[in-house]
Formats: C-alpha cells, sequence, structure tokens
C-alpha cells in the first residue's frame, strides 16, 4: 500500500491544528465517465485516501515519527500531532478542470463530503484559491 501522501496541509484554529491530506491526480485523463460519474482517476485518488484513513488509523504514531524527524529540535510538537483524533483529519482529491464538471459530478461531490468526508477539488478551485490568497495575510 502506497502511504505517502502528495501534500499535506497543517494549520491551526482555536481549537487546535488540523491536517489536510490531499491527493494530487491527473487534470486531464479519465477525470469523468460521459453521465458525469466520476472516471477513473478520481475513483484512484478516492481509493488512495480510504488507504491512507485505514493507515493513519492504526499507525498513527509513524506519522508522529515523522513530524519528529523534521521539526525544530527545541521545540515539542503539539499534542495534536501525536494523538489520532480522526475529527483533525480532512481529505482532498484534486482531479480535472472545471469544464469536467457537471451536476452529476457535483452531486458526487456532495455525497462524499458527507459520507465520507472526502472533499473533491478540480484544479480550477486551486488557482481559484491561490488568486483569492494572493497579496492578502496569510499567517
Amino acid at each position: 500500500m502506497h502511504t505517502r501522501v502528495d501534500y499535506l496541509i497543517i494549520g491551526k484554529n482555536s481549537g487546535g491544528y488540523e491536517f489536510i491530506f490531499v491527493e494530487l491526480e491527473n487534470p486531464y485523463k479519465n477525470i469523468t465517465v460521459q453521465t458525469g460519474d466520476l472516471g477513473a482517476t478520481f475513483n484512484k485518488g478516492i481509493k488512495q485516501v480510504n488507504d491512507w484513513k485505514r493507515y493513519l488509523s492504526a499507525n498513527f504514531t509513524t506519522l508522529e515519527e515523522t513530524f519528529n524527524k523534521y521539526k525544530n529540535s527545541t521545540m515539542e510538537l503539539p499534542n495534536e500531532f501525536k494523538t489520532y483524533e480522526p475529527y483533525r483529519l480532512h481529505f482532498a482529491v484534486v482531479a480535472g478542470r472545471r469544464d469536467d464538471f457537471n451536476d452529476t459530478t457535483r452531486w458526487h461531490k456532495r455525497q462524499l463530503r458527507s459520507t465520507n468526508g472526502i472533499e473533491i477539488l478540480h484544479f480550477d478551485n486551486l488557482c481559484d484559491y491561490a488568486k483569492e490568497k494572493i497579496g492578502q495575510n496569510t499567517y
């Protein structure tokens, strides 16, 4: 099983640290089928996210070891980095472009968010979010 995350975003809010595990897939190939149902590219990413979920629930200490390896040696890791708390873990699969999404695709997007806790995004979303943040204070 491949357990390496493509991208991990760690942020802090008033409730502590949260972790977003991001799987980046192909922006142009097999994104959806003609009906708008998810194609092989999204399904591959969703499978990867489900693999991460299983792995993290049983092996969170290995993630803590990785955090310890790369953190500043003079600082202590906060508890959120040491204890498996699934409600702090969020997951996203990014594939395709805006034009690949139709009403059916957006239904799958809402359904996966609601029932599986997986956010489905297209690469245009990333560009939009980046443009929105450029020039803003991001601390």
